[in-house]
């Protein structure tokens, strides 16, 4: 049975592994006789306040997909934290745990501090646990967001300042999980089955930490239809 139309994603650093494997998908799909086009996009640039980079490759057994095009016509300004995360309508009955803060460590409570206190966004080697002091690639962990500007991109880990760049801009706390779902363009009703279920706040960050963010889907799947 053919597939007429198919998506693949992954991290950008896919077209450099060793293994090949964009190429040999490439190969495997023009074999038979699909249409293809490929791309790195940033979801900051379709209307998801936060700049995740993901590869994208498409394919069509029905045509050339109309890749460049459907790209720059769903392109959009970019939004910051603070415009999808201030200022937020009342939550439905049962969605309280969107809003809830799990409890930091008193390390962890005094170095959200010292980012308020010294208007700091970045956190120096010296407030940092030692084994992330030396040589470490990863200013942004333990880091504070920018208010004005897309976040970085969300982790399952978003509920520690030690997993990236989660405190929050104004307030001392990390973000929680309608903020970081926001900020992957999740509307807050789209958890109201979630808290039927009763998910565990686990389960909301391994939903939206592996997430890519849905606004993506409109350029591409466009360029294929």
């Amino acid at each position: 049975l053919e597939v007429p139309l198919v998506i693949i994603e992954n991290v950008p650093s896919i077209t450099q592994a060793k293994e090949n494997v964009v190429q040999i998908a490439k190969k495997v799909f023009e074999t038979k006789g699909y249409k293809l086009a490929e791309g790195v996009l940033n979801a900051a640039d379709f209307g998801s306040a936060q700049t995740r980079s993901r590869h994208f490759l498409v394919a069509s057994s029905r045509g050339t997909p109309n890749f460049d095009e459907c790209l720059n016509l769903f392109a959009t300004d970019r939004l910051s934290f603070d415009t999808v995360c201030t200022n937020l309508p009342k939550l439905s009955p049962g969605l309280e745990i969107l809003e809830a803060n799990g409890q930091l460590s008193d390390e962890n409570i005094a170095r959200v501090n010292y980012l308020h206190d010294n208007s700091a966004y970045n956190l120096p080697n010296k407030e940092r646990p030692d084994c992330h002091q030396e040589e470490h690639t990863y200013p942004s962990v333990y880091g504070r967001i920018h208010g004005d500007q897309p976040m970085t991109t969300i982790t399952t880990g978003f509920g520690s300042p030690g997993r990236g760049r989660f405190i929050h801009p104004h307030e001392r706390r990390v973000i929680n999980i309608r903020e970081a779902g926001r900020v992957q363009a999740f509307p807050d009703w789209y958890w109201e089955p979630a808290a039927e279920r009763e998910f565990k706040k686990a389960h909301y960050h391994k939903i939206i930490g592996d997430a890519v963010p849905s606004l993506l889907a409109y350029p591409l799947l466009a360029s294929l239809l």
